[in-house]
C-alpha cells in the first residue's frame, strides 16, 4: 500500500504555489520525505525564467524521533525539453557519503542532529537553470539503491539512543508511490499531475509538456 504523507497535501501545496508562496507549513502525517522549490515544504510545481538562479530542497516533515543520525535517498532528476542546470547539493550539518550529484544517491550521516518540525531541511541545490521558455524538469524521490535498511523503495532516516544504538525509520512520500514525479519545474498541467492518489507515467509528463509548448 501507497504510504501518502497527507491525502490534501499535493492540492494544498499547488494552491499555495499558484496563490503565493508565504502560508502555514502543512500539517502531515509523520515522517515524510519530498522534494520542493521552498525549505517549509508547500511548493511543488516551481516556476523559473532561463538563465536564472535556482533552489531546490529535500525536506522531512513531521519528524517523529528525537534526533536524526542518518538518512538516504534516491533521485531522479529529468530535464524537460533541453533545460540544463548547473550547480551543487549540500546537505547541512551533515555529510553526504555517495557525493549525489542531479542524478544520484544520498548516503548521508549527521551524528546526532536535534530534529526540527516540522519542516527540516535535509539537502539543498543550489545553481542556475538554463534553457529556452518552456524547459524545465520533473523530479522523483525514492529510496536509496540497493539499500538494506530501506528495501522497498521508500526513502528513510536513522535515529539513535544510548542503550540500543541506530534505529531505521521509513518515510511517507507526498505522491503515490517512489516511482512517481513529486516535484516539477515549468512543467504545463503540474497540478494535473502531482495527485496523491492517481498514478501517472513519464509518458503523461512528455505528453503535456509538449501539447502546452509555447
Amino acid at each position: 500500500m501507497a504510504r501518502v504523507c497527507h491525502p490534501l497535501l499535493p492540492a494544498a501545496c499547488l494552491l499555495l504555489a499558484a496563490a503565493a508562496p508565504a502560508g502555514a507549513t502543512l500539517d502531515p502525517q509523520p515522517d515524510c520525505m519530498g522534494v520542493y522549490f521552498d525549505p517549509g515544504a508547500e511548493i511543488v510545481c516551481g516556476t523559473a525564467s532561463p538563465f536564472s538562479q535556482l533552489s531546490i530542497y529535500v525536506v522531512l516533515t513531521g519528524g517523529s524521533a528525537p534526533n536524526l543520525a542518518a538518512w538516504e535517498a534516491g533521485l531522479l532528476w529529468q530535464p524537460v525539453g533541453d533545460a540544463q542546470f548547473l550547480g551543487s547539493w549540500t546537505v547541512p550539518g551533515c555529510l553526504d557519503i555517495a557525493g549525489t550529484d542531479q542524478d544520484g544517491q544520498f548516503q548521508v550521516g549527521c551524528g546526532t542532529r536535534p530534529l526540527v518540525v516540522p519542516a527540516m531541511v535535509l539537502a539543498v541545490w543550489d545553481g542556475f537553470y538554463l534553457g529556452s521558455p518552456g524547459s524545465g524538469a520533473v523530479l522523483t524521490l525514492g529510496g536509496l539503491a540497493g539499500s538494506t535498511s530501506f528495501p522497498d523503495g521508500y526513502p528513510g532516516y536513522f535515529w539513535m539512543d544510548d542503550v540500543s544504538g541506530l534505529h531505521p525509520q521509513s518515510c511517507r512520500l507526498p505522491v503515490a508511490g517512489p516511482s512517481l514525479p513529486c516535484a516539477m519545474l515549468n512543467v504545463p498541467g503540474c497540478g494535473q499531475l502531482i495527485v496523491a492518489d492517481e498514478g501517472i507515467g513519464w509518458g503523461d509528463v512528455k505528453t503535456l509538456y509538449r501539447e502546452n509548448r509555447p
